[in-house]
């Protein structure tokens, strides 16, 4: 039954990649270089957001990160690409091409996300200028 019910379109993996209640995070890690060890500290603290990087405290914009939070809760998977880790480094989202993002809520991670290729093939003779 389930092998007739994906031929009409049923998913096989989870509908939602992130699931949590936004106000839980007060913390966010992000590696924007992948493969080191390099990371970014967004700490919450008495309602302000504060971004740490290298020893140096700077106010964040509390708009964009509710707005990244919010973006990150509401990512749902469209399709599978690979199911084996072999296939990980071709789509970007092994640890030495994927970025890493992490919510947290205190020390607790509620989320550990690997972020990887992001590209645009138009389809071969449309012009993707085109409307």
């Amino acid at each position: 039954m389930n092998y007739i019910e994906s031929k009409k379109g049923d998913r096989s993996f989870k509908h939602e990649l992130v699931s949590l209640s936004i106000d839980e995070v007060n913390g966010i890690i992000y590696w924007p270089d992948p493969g080191t060890s390099k990371e970014i500290r967004i700490i919450k603290n008495n309602g302000r957001w504060a971004i740490n990087e290298n020893n140096n405290i700077f106010n964040a914009n509390i708009m964009a990160i509710d707005n990244l939070i919010a973006t990150l809760a509401s990512l749902s998977p469209e399709r599978v690409a690979a199911t084996d880790k072999s296939r990980w480094n071709e789509f970007q989202v092994d640890d030495s091409t994927g970025i890493r993002v992490q919510l947290l809520d205190g020390s607790r991670v509620l989320s550990d996300l690997m972020i990887g290729k992001f590209s645009y093939k138009p389809q071969q003779g449309a012009n993707p200028y085109q409307q």
